[in-house]
């Protein structure tokens, strides 16, 4: 059979690659020193135009910022062929360019040297790896986790049963860092099956743990449907890739993935797989499939089944010892309906990145990748369960009252490496020495923490009731196990795969001990020789010391080297002194001095050579091979036995996520002056606020103090309608009390001063600024299609959020639409707050007549003096005045005649209403950096508005730092003087002039 060219294997596995994972691909492969990736082409005009492979370079070279060459003279198929690559000599640069490609959704297949064919005269070659986002085990990156998800949509016109068109969806998701998998189900019927609502569970399954790579398996006819859903969820993975397996039996050609997705939806291939992977499947399926609960949602099996296949098929490690799936239950779930995560900025909305961009980056201060990801699930998975959310305040609560005493556990903590990643890198063989000797000195730490803290009888409880083991025994047997085997000293510094260092612990295995010895005794002889060769030249050149060096490369023996003009001196000295050279220094090397002679090496510079030198460098050579492929042998056997330790692995990772969430609880509780929520038993969810704030705003906004509010909802008064100014602050009222219920929700202290509540079951939002995510619709159907779910599924145990609803359509309609769902929720019980401009929604006869509803706005008052609004921020009774809309536009440089022709048409139609407040203001701040903020003179000071004396003993004035930004201000000596004389209190006020800074009395 004749050999194939290299260029025919390459483009015959290209076409195979592309066949089975789509045209968004590309094939590195290695080429002696380099990874390359070719195409084929013609040349226009001498401009090279690719006709095979051409997206593939294209990618290539515009994303790893590549020159595409030709290769030589060489052609296939008559084409010249077109090559870009990067060295082998740097093993960073793979995985750089790795990562560039998977990060733009790209997979990638690495083919690599493996060997000689003598027979073929070329090289032999073999899959290093299919590489996608989902799939990536990266080492380097910096995220957490690594979610792969599947999903298996399909809709029917009608069932047996209802007579009406169904769709049914099950999706799961596997962490391949973890190797931990979740999946969830949900079904429909009726005639609209197209709906928002609909795909709520859906939105909400991926928004938990935003996916890297989403396979989406359906039978819709139409690929605009399934594009809908995509946007109604929200879905922004680094890869998406759609799989249709509509009228599967019909087609003409049929991809690999669909061949793969049809299999899987069989349950004799589903039975396969899941008893290759799992070994209580094959002791008995049924059984399996009932513990698991996979048997009660067969398109979640097909999804999770489909899931395994697909990354077995790019590395089958990543599947060994994968944990048993879990249903992501809705049981003691607080729901979070209608895109409630990004609504309240809990996750990130990938609108901005920075430190402020989400609830959850402010909060999570865990210091272990574990507790990250712990304390990430908690946020985004809120629970009912009370019994557990008043043990998690109690236990938080003696941890702050104490935290003097357990802060330097988040100092130890800072030490700790990834372990579940560690040991899925054990599974995978690929842990590095240095990690193993890491591992053992978190173990030793995790052990002496676990003794300390057992002795503390509240903690030592809480940490026994959650990790239910003897930690210390389970630590105890790892140290034994990794002591007996490995010298931590020496593996400590052993961040390679070279295994030229013995870092196994000498005695531990025999046959490996014999060829190290075997190894360093050629060895020293030949370093022997080059000590007593410099020795020979220093006595008699009395200069220098290191004449012959020791040089050697991989893939040739060793050799002593010194340059020309030094082997003359050698020469002539061994010549004229050889009895007594022989005598005094080489007597002990036994060597026929005679016999040592000298040949070429390098450019300018000889080798020691000779028999008896020679066959040391030799033994030296083969000796280190042996010990190199015996050490490498070994060090498997060593992580195969770790594998087995996967209850001491998890339960120590346990315990310092356990540990790590719960320090991060008190300590952004202390850090943010967080108060502890009290649960009280009531017949309806409700919330009573004292102080609310909402914790991203006050860390971004510096300018001015903070104000927080007083709010109360779910009691007597279960709604409210809030009116108010543009910018005055409605929206992030309303987000606070959201957020604020989620964080006590998951177990967390909360940003208020005094907080009591019944725990709630969901929250439905409707915030404003949400309609990108459904391009298509207009915002009036958004709106609608997100009331009709509000209006179908709440009731006394939820808490709607809305910013004004039915602004998207004409006032009447509006007006009417949104008396609609007030009377609704009213008659539900439902806590709903919703911020308004509509006035007249206070004059009507039904709104009145709501027993639960009350009015309230956002306090702006008039400045006559400096004519401007001020924005107070306070929550006030009733629906305020209703003339501010004018007063906002004039800020804004509106051109006078057009502001005049707006005032006459308000006092024509509606009549002048001059009820705004009149209070004395004081000078606005121009916050010139290098100016005086009263005078505009230079400043020489930095005044803390309210004296720094009225700090606590942590540097805080009630919720603020004294350092905060909106407590200082630069002022000159002159003024600085008169403030603090006459101990003046200040706080700064914004205002559509800019800010102002009013005494406090």
């Amino acid at each position: 059979m004749t050999k194939k060219s290299m260029m025919e294997e390459y483009f015959i596995t290209l076409n195979n690659l592309k066949k089975k994972r789509g045209n968004e691909t590309i094939l590195l492969w290695q080429c002696g020193s380099f990874f390359e990736v070719y195409a084929l082409g013609i040349f226009k005009n001498n401009i090279p135009e690719f006709v095979e492979a051409k997206f593939q370079i294209e990618t290539f070279r515009d994303l790893c910022n590549m020159t595409v060459v030709k290769k030589g003279e060489q052609k296939y198929k008559n084409k010249p062929v077109f090559m870009a690559g990067f060295t082998t000599a740097n093993p960073y640069l793979l995985e750089k360019h790795l990562n560039t490609l998977m990060d733009n959704g790209l997979t990638v297949k690495v083919v690599v040297e493996n060997g000689d064919d003598i027979l073929n005269k070329g090289k032999k070659r073999k899959e290093l790896g299919i590489f996608s986002p989902g799939t990536n085990f990266n080492d380097t990156t910096t995220h957490n986790t690594n979610n792969i998800m599947c999903i298996w949509l399909e809709k029917r016109s009608k069932t047996l049963l209802t007579k009406q068109p169904c769709l049914a969806c099950g999706a799961s998701i596997i962490d391949i860092f973890t190797g931990t998998s979740d999946f969830i189900e949900f079904n429909t019927s009726g005639e609209n099956l197209q709906e928002i609502a609909i795909f709520d569970d859906l939105q909400r399954f991926y928004s938990i743990h935003e996916p890297k790579e989403v396979i989406f398996i359906h039978n819709y006819k139409k690929q605009k449907e399934i594009d809908e859903i995509i946007q109604f969820c929200g879905f922004h993975p680094k890869k998406m890739t759609n799989i249709s397996i509509f009228e599967y039996n019909n087609k003409q050609q049929v991809s690999e993935l669909e061949k793969q997705a049809f299999t899987f939806s069989k349950q004799n291939y589903q039975q396969e797989i899941l008893e290759r992977f799992y070994k209580n499947a094959k002791l008995d399926y049924n059984i399996f499939l009932e513990t698991t609960q996979l048997v009660h949602y067969p398109f979640s099996l097909q999804s999770f089944c489909f899931l395994l296949d697909y990354i077995y098929c790019h590395n089958p490690n990543l599947i060994q010892k994968i944990y048993e799936p879990k249903y992501n239950s809705k049981t003691n779930q607080l729901l979070l309906m209608s895109h409630a995560l990004q609504q309240l900025n809990i996750i990130d909305t990938h609108i901005d990145d920075g430190p402020y961009s989400s609830v959850k980056k402010i909060l999570n201060k865990c210091i272990t990748p574990m507790g990250k990801r712990s304390f990430n699930m908690l946020l985004v998975k809120p629970t009912t369960n009370e019994s557990y959310l008043k043990k998690e305040y109690k236990i938080t609560e003696f941890i702050m009252k104490n935290y003097e005493k357990f802060q330097h556990i988040r100092e130890k903590f800072k030490m700790v490496k990834d372990i579940e990643k560690l040991y899925r890198k054990v599974i995978l063989k690929d842990v590095l020495p240095c990690e193993i000797a890491h591992f053992y000195k978190t173990i030793q730490m995790t052990q002496e923490l676990y003794i300390e803290l057992e002795n503390t009888k509240t903690i030592g409880k809480y940490i026994q009731d959650n990790i239910n083991i003897n930690l210390n025994k389970k630590c105890s047997e790892l140290l034994k196990e990794i002591d007996t085997n490995i010298d931590v000293d020496i593996a400590i510094n052993i961040n390679n795969k070279k295994y030229d260092v013995n870092f196994v612990k000498e005695g531990a295995y025999e046959k490996l001990d014999k060829t190290f010895n075997n190894y360093m005794l050629s060895y020293s002889k030949l370093k022997k020789i080059q000590e007593t060769f410099n020795n020979i030249i220093k006595d008699y050149q009395n200069t220098g010391s290191n004449f012959l060096k020791y040089h050697t490369t991989e893939k040739s023996p060793p050799y002593l080297e010194l340059t020309n003009t030094r082997t003359k001196i050698l020469e002539s000295i061994i010549e004229k002194h050889l009895k007594e050279i022989k005598n005094k220094k080489l007597e002990a090397l036994n060597i026929d001095f005679k016999s040592i002679k000298f040949a070429t090496a390098t450019s300018g510079n000889k080798k020691v050579a000779g028999n008896e030198i020679k066959k040391i460098c030799t033994d030296i050579y083969v000796n280190k091979a042996v010990f190199h492929d015996q050490l490498k042998f070994t060090y498997k056997n060593i992580i195969g036995k770790l594998e087995e330790y996967q209850i001491h692995f998890n339960k120590i990772s346990k315990f310092v996520k356990i540990l790590d969430v719960l320090m991060n609880k008190a300590y952004i509780a202390k850090t943010n002056k967080y108060c502890k929520p009290k649960i009280k038993k009531a017949s309806s969810a409700f919330f009573s606020a004292k102080g609310l704030r909402h914790p991203l705003i006050e860390k971004i906004q510096t300018n001015t103090l903070y104000v927080p509010n007083d709010v109360e909802i779910g009691k007597r008064e279960k709604g409210i309608l809030l009116f108010g100014t543009n910018a005055v602050g409605k929206s992030s009222l309303i987000k606070s009390m959201g957020i604020c219920i989620i964080m006590a929700q998951a177990g967390l202290f909360v940003p208020c001063s005094k907080f009591t509540y019944q725990p709630y079951n969901k929250i439905f939002t409707r915030i404003l600024g949400n309609d990108n995510l459904f391009k298509g619709l207009s915002s009036f159907q958004v709106e609608m299609c997100e009331f009709k779910t509000i209006d179908n599924l709440s009731d006394e145990n939820s808490l709607v959020l809305g910013d004004e609803l039915c602004s998207g359509t004409e006032m009447g309609s509006a007006i009417s639409l949104f008396s609609a769902g007030l009377i609704r929720l009213n008659s539900r019980k439902s806590s709903y707050i919703f911020a308004t401009h509509f006035h007249e929604l206070g004059n009507m006869k039904r709104i009145k007549e709501l027993k639960y509803l009350t009015l309230k706005h956002m306090e702006v008052i008039y400045d006559n003096i400096n004519d401007c609004l001020v924005y107070n921020r306070k929550l006030c009774d009733g629906q305020g005045n209703n003339m501010y809309g004018l007063e906002v536009c004039k800020f804004l440089k509106f051109q006078d005649d057009f502001m005049e022709l707006a005032h006459s048409i308000r006092r024509e139609e509606f009549g002048e209403n001059e009820s705004f407040s009149k209070k004395k203001a004081s000078k606005y701040n121009n916050k010139l950096k290098n100016k005086c903020t009263f005078c505009n003179k230079k400043a020489t000071e930095v005044h803390h508005l309210i004296p720094q004396k009225d700090a606590d003993k942590d540097g805080y004035i009630d919720i603020i730092h004294k350092n905060n930004k909106a407590n200082t201000v630069p002022l000159c000596s002159e003024c600085h003087s008169k403030e603090t004389k006459g101990n003046i209190k200040r706080k700064a006020v914004q205002t559509t002039n800019g800010l102002i800074f009013k005494i406090i009395e």
